[in-house]
């Protein structure tokens, strides 16, 4: 008597197929929007980029004993350069361009555009600084006088 082997067929099913694409489909639809809305990045991007450099200038206050300033700036319209100076001889340590075709950039409070640190860190205002805002999102940056912390 002879034996046959039994073959089993591997693959997938039309509707298994067909259930997958859609699967893929539907979570396609459901990301695309959250990836291509680049505004709401700019903005938290642009906010944790002058975070770092109000930091970085309370640093160099610090650092040197000297008081250095986070400076605003209008170009032809509203705030969208700023650049870190050294008060006492006016030198410019850094500039950077805020993308104001995405996002609008608004000094607040007693700021007027411009914020010092002195050479204990300490800074010449209080409370809210910056607000960016794009599309239904805002970051706002923040500076404790008393100790220049910027969160």
């Amino acid at each position: 008597m002879k034996l046959h082997k039994i073959y089993t067929q591997r693959g997938f099913t039309l509707l298994e197929v067909m259930l997958s694409v859609m699967i893929i489909g539907i979570m396609a639809l459901l990301a695309v929007p959250r990836i291509l809305d680049t505004r709401r990045h700019v903005v938290y991007m642009t906010h944790q980029q002058i975070t770092a450099d109000m930091r970085y200038a309370r640093g160099l206050a610090i650092a040197k004993s000297e008081s250095y300033m986070v400076r605003f700036s209008p170009g032809g319209g509203p705030y969208n350069r700023y650049e870190i100076v050294q008060v006492d001889g006016d030198t410019s340590v850094k500039s950077m361009q805020i993308p104001a075709d995405k996002i609008v950039c608004t000094p607040t409070g007693w700021f007027g555009g411009a914020l010092t640190f002195y050479r204990f860190g300490n800074a010449d205002n209080n409370g809210p600084v910056i607000l960016l805002s794009a599309e239904g999102r805002q970051e706002i940056i923040n500076v404790v006088r008393a100790t220049g912390r910027v969160y």
